[in-house]
């Protein structure tokens, strides 16, 4: 790995990515469920509001709404291997289930097996319009495959649909510096402040801000890698008090059926 790659990997994966899924703003589980008839709805807030307008209202099975619930918590515990056999346990029982083939991709991209991913959201393409968190899906797998125009494209419909998704931006983000393109990069950190919502926004993009201009230096040749451990470093522009949130897991909150 190169060093700009290994220094957008540093910044991405840190404690970052996991801010930035603050702004998949969609419906938890329980939300699905109860516009689907199942179950209650959870409360919302100001950083996961409720995307109702995306909401398949395909009714969800009996059967399979504790298994999407079960997948859904053992995404957030980072344990995709389980999740990814509850989920395609979900989907023998009720093969056209978007909401679990959503899951499915997005544990899939997070164990490595991003072509796996792209096929499975292929198969949602065909069954729904993609909304902006299928595009972010699509960006992540590409990305990860290697196919940095396809990813780029994506992560740019994902903002086409939502200009406050985070997650979206900051895929953008670091495809743009994978093709050396930092002045592009800069200008979208500069469009995510624009449109930062709370101060974990801006904790996000400061820090990425700083992960752009040091992967810059780096490919000028005037950086030095070993100048700061990862956390570090993408901790650097974090406000005051060094919001203990912002390094913890925070759930992803997909949409549908």
């Amino acid at each position: 790995m190169n060093l700009t790659r290994w220094l957008l990997a540093l910044i991405i994966t840190s404690n970052c990515s996991l801010v930035a899924t603050l702004a998949a703003h969609a419906a938890s589980p329980a939300q699905i469920q109860a516009a689907s008839g199942y179950g209650s709805t959870a409360p919302t807030t100001q950083s996961a509001p409720v995307a109702t307008a995306n909401i398949n209202q395909r009714v969800v099975s009996d059967k399979i709404a504790p298994l999407l619930s079960q997948g859904y918590a053992l995404i957030g515990q980072g344990n995709y291997d389980k999740a990814i056999e509850v989920l395609q346990k979900a989907l023998k029982l009720d093969k056209d289930s978007i909401t679990a083939r959503r899951y499915l991709a997005y544990a899939l991209v997070r164990k490595g097996q991003a072509k796996q991913a792209i096929g499975e959201m292929q198969k949602v393409s065909k069954q729904t319009t993609p909304n902006s968190f299928d595009w972010y899906i699509f960006g992540d797998a590409y990305y990860e495959a290697g196919g940095l125009n396809h990813a780029g494209s994506c992560f740019k419909e994902a903002l086409h649909q939502a200009p406050a998704y985070d997650a979206a931006r900051g895929g953008l983000i670091k495809t743009l510096v994978r093709q050396d393109q930092y002045n592009e990069a800069v200008a979208q950190v500069q469009q995510g402040l624009k449109n930062a919502r709370d101060a974990k926004s801006k904790q996000y993009y400061a820090a990425l801000y700083d992960g752009v201009n040091q992967a810059q230096l780096i490919h000028q040749g005037h950086g030095d890698t070993s100048a700061q451990s990862p956390e570090v470093s993408s901790r650097a522009y974090l406000d005051e008090g060094k919001d203990d949130k912002a390094s913890k897991p925070v759930m992803i909150v997909p949409t549908g059926n």
